[in-house]
């Protein structure tokens, strides 16, 4: 399943011990194989789904090539670690290690590109040759002043084949290698417009020129997105604290140790409600409480302004002695006519904070339903982290953004909440599509892989409940 979390530990290890052979992937591709539900429908089935007794279930479906033979989100960080051209750049060039013990890098060129907030200004290639276990170093031709522009900037450097081979054709990028670094600071522009608050009993409306902002005391959250008469929210907002169990928080029993997150997930009280009013913006606080423990404490902030934007700021007061939390996030449904996405993140295909050596900073493009990875068993796929913004929208190109406000987020955009998920054996038992599942994450802990049957996630990859975690976020129309 979702798995290889931590593998960077083992290739680390090359680079200490010059006898070192390394950990092995254990399999290459999944044993499932094909057979057809109730209804005549065709699924990947694996152990027990063939009236077998005894048997490991799942235990077979451990490739990082599907059984299809498609690959897997992990052969993007099986990839990047196993490369023995390492490339180094940063602002003004690029360091080329060449670990291999035979090969020289004279069948590749060496193309770099410049990014601008994940946008190309600039792209050039030229040979570098580089013996077998040597290094060289390569400076870049930029155009003067080409970086003068004041934002984010990423250096992306790749080993491409010359011309095509029997394994791969011209162009196949065989290494790669990035530097992000910042220029100047971001200059935000006053926003101008006014609010009208209006107070019910229950409900308070923040309304603008073309949107209207509904919050709900009774349901303790924002329930209501309106720009220009669409309706944005299909279920309200709710902090989140659980995943969807992966094959390897089941070999380490996650449930078990961390279940009463699941029924925090579920179980919560709104003890506070808070509204403050100001010429340009409107804050609308709501403080929970939990069943779970009565220390604990989750508080999210919405602040409106007057151009439709709402900036949201959820944290959560930690207290001792509970199990590490599998995430700590906020989540809500859209419409699921809202399934195109467009991400300025790590990518392109899912990572986790222990699985993101092999992902890039970049500008990617995908739908909803392909952040459900083809895992056989259905469980937590699909996240992205160093989420600077995402965009979804409907085909017309009309939806919301999610952007970072300080600190980049770990988001998922999925068909399904991690209820659904988790309830289901099979594909085939996920219900129809109804709906996109927003969770914009402060964090996620890592996914582990070191084995299945009860190695845990490594620490710093973990969340420990005694800590306080906050996180903030900017929806925006587009």
């Amino acid at each position: 399943g979702n798995s290889l979390g931590g593998m960077y530990k083992y290739t680390d290890l090359e680079q200490k011990y010059p006898m070192y052979q390394g950990g092995f992937i254990w399999d290459y591709i999944d044993q499932s194989i094909y057979k057809k539900d109730r209804y005549g429908h065709e699924y990947l089935a694996y152990g027990g789904d063939f009236g077998d007794r005894p048997t490991d279930y799942g235990f077979c479906t451990n490739g990082i090539v599907y059984a299809n033979r498609e690959l897997s989100p992990k052969m993007q960080e099986v990839k990047f670690l196993y490369q023995d051209f390492k490339l180094l750049p940063d602002q003004t060039g690029v360091t080329v290690k060449n670990e291999s013990l035979f090969s020289n890098t004279d069948a590749f060129e060496l193309e770099y590109v410049l990014l601008l907030e994940g946008r190309e200004v600039y792209r050039n290639t030229f040979p570098a040759s580089v013996a077998p276990q040597s290094e060289g170093r390569f400076e870049f031709a930029l155009p003067k002043d080409i970086a003068a522009e004041s934002g984010e900037y990423c250096v992306q450097t790749s080993l491409k084949l010359k011309e095509g081979t029997l394994w791969a054709e011209a162009g196949y990028e065989i290494a790669f290698g990035q530097f992000v670094y910042q220029v100047g600071a971001k200059e935000e522009a006053p926003v101008k417009g006014e609010l009208r608050v209006a107070h019910g009993d229950v409900n308070v409306g923040v309304h603008g020129s073309d949107f209207t902002v509904m919050f709900s005391k009774s349901v303790g959250s924002l329930v209501s997105l309106n720009y220009a008469g669409r309706e944005m929210i299909a279920l309200p907002p709710a902090p989140l604290f659980w995943r969807a169990t992966t094959d390897n928080d089941r070999g380490y029993s996650q449930s078990f140790h961390s279940g009463l997150w699941y029924a925090a997930s579920l179980a919560r009280k709104c003890v506070d409600f808070q509204v403050e009013e100001s010429s340009s913006q409107v804050r609308v606080a709501f403080t929970y409480q939990f069943s779970i423990n009565s220390e604990i404490e989750v508080k999210t902030v919405y602040t409106v302004y007057p151009d439709g934007n709402v900036q949201v700021k959820s944290a959560y007061k930690g207290t001792e002695n509970l199990p590490q939390l599998p995430i700590f996030a906020v989540s809500f449904k859209v419409p699921a006519d809202y399934n195109q996405l467009e991400w300025y993140a790590m990518g392109p295909e899912e990572n986790y904070s222990d699985r993101a050596m092999g992902a890039r900073l970049g500008i990617f493009k995908n739908q909803v339903t392909d952040n459900l990875s083809g895992y056989v068993m259905p469980q937590e796929s699909g996240n992205r982290t160093g989420v600077r913004r995402v965009s979804v929208t409907n085909e017309n190109g009309r939806g919301l953004r999610i952007s970072s406000v300080g600190q980049p987020l770990e988001c998922n955009f999925s068909p399904y909440t991690a209820f659904e998920l988790e309830n289901a054996q099979h594909v085939y038992e996920l219900p129809n599509v109804h709906y996109t599942v927003v969770t914009v994450a402060g964090r996620q802990m890592g996914v582990g892989g070191d084995d299945s049957w009860g190695a845990p996630v490594h620490d710093e990859h973990l969340i420990k409940a005694n800590e306080n975690i906050e996180f903030e976020f900017m929806i925006q129309r587009v």
